[in-house]
């Protein structure tokens, strides 16, 4: 967990937790007034590896063999001025590719290679962790990235993950967006592949590296001598960063069984559990936030324990549904009434439509208290 900024004036570029946790190596972001001064922030990290290693001409290149590239996926359809206000905080390029990247260009997923000496990286970042009001110098309510840690270059990276906005569902033979992309989606599906390593691989960019070591001991025969072979595994993507409230999670990548291969990259089983868990959450949230602006006094956790209880008999299917049966709900229980026997007596009478009952028993319940009220 750590703490958001709240001030227009941030004390630096990034929460100390969230910058020690993700952004530990990520080089040249260090104080403001460094990072908006390329050529001074060398010059002292220059003078420092002199002090550390005693050499007469400090090399700084030798001390950052192959250093990680920061990178962040960001919706632009979540914020106004995106993707034109970002141009100068990297690199960026569409995810969209063909005719629905140029129809939906200002609406994209972008990848974003963040220049840390460019001015706009440091204020994109300080609107990403500031929690305000303002949506100009905020972008804490949108929440509109996730972020990734990569050794490899921009284009490499872009050509892997613009795999992953659009998946075939070889069972409905359809092609279906996936928001990958959201960081509530992308928290509840990682979970998921736990035990699904070719899934993991294909995600992270798994790549399988051969190298072959020959045996030639002085004392082997000839026909002892062979050629031995490891492998070791690289990926792509080394980690993904990504914010839920006041919490920044990180996921990176154990060693995966021997011979992993990555899985092929659609719309399986694992991925529609995805979509519809993350749909629940946002449907649980936004009948939540209505419970609270309908009722004067309303415990969440009881709320979201009846919702459960609902989505477990599958009593209704749309967001509709459930607040007629939310609704109907608090007042059954409210009044000590069994809010499930009443709804199957209603049933058995009416045989109505799953819409109509739950609209119906939600009427009868309100006019009922408020026959008791009077």
């Amino acid at each position: 967990r750590f703490s958001p900024f709240t001030k227009f004036i941030a004390p630096a570029v990034l929460p100390d937790e969230v910058r020690s946790l993700f952004f530990a190596d990520f080089e040249g972001l260090g104080e403001y007034h460094q990072i908006l001064n390329q050529a001074a922030h060398k010059k002292e990290r220059a003078k420092r590896i002199k002090e550390s290693t005693g050499t007469k001409e400090a090399e700084p290149e030798k001390h950052t063999k192959n250093p990680p590239h920061f990178y962040a996926v960001v919706d632009c359809a979540k914020a106004v001025s995106f993707p034109y206000r970002l141009e100068s905080a990297g690199r960026m390029a569409n995810l969209y590719t063909g005719n629905i990247g140029q129809a939906l260009e200002e609406q994209a997923p972008y990848l974003l290679e963040f220049d840390p000496y460019q001015e706009e990286t440091v204020a994109f970042l300080q609107r990403l962790f500031r929690k305000a009001d303002s949506k100009v110098f905020s972008h804490w309510a949108v929440n509109p990235v996730i972020f990734i840690k990569s050794r490899q270059s921009f284009d490499e990276v872009y050509h892997h993950l613009r795999k992953w906005p659009h998946l075939y569902d070889p069972n409905a033979e359809k092609w279906y967006f996936f928001r990958f992309y959201d960081p509530l989606v992308l928290n509840r599906y990682l979970p998921q592949l736990t035990h699904y390593p070719a899934q993991l691989a294909a995600l992270f960019g798994m790549k399988n590296r051969h190298h072959t070591i020959e045996n030639t001991a002085e004392d082997k025969t000839e026909k002892e001598q062979r050629n031995e072979s490891s492998e070791t595994q690289e990926h792509i993507i080394e980690a993904f960063g990504l914010r839920v409230d006041e919490e920044f999670i990180c996921f990176s990548l154990n060693p995966l069984p021997e011979n992993t291969l990555p899985a092929k990259i659609e719309l399986g089983e694992v991925e529609r559990n995805a979509f519809e868990r993350s749909k629940w959450l946002n449907t649980k949230s936004t009948l939540k936030n209505m419970a609270l602006d309908y009722f004067d006094e309303i415990d969440l956790a009881i709320i979201d324990k009846w919702l459960e209880d609902a989505k477990s008999r599958n009593i209704a299917q749309s967001q509709r549904e459930y607040w007629f049966y939310l609704v109907g709900r608090v007042i059954a229980e409210n009044n000590g009434l069994s809010y499930f026997s009443l709804l199957e007596q209603l049933r058995q009478k009416t045989q109505f439509s799953t819409t109509n009952l739950l609209e119906t028993l939600m009427n009868n319940l309100i006019e009922k208290e408020n026959k008791d009220d009077r």
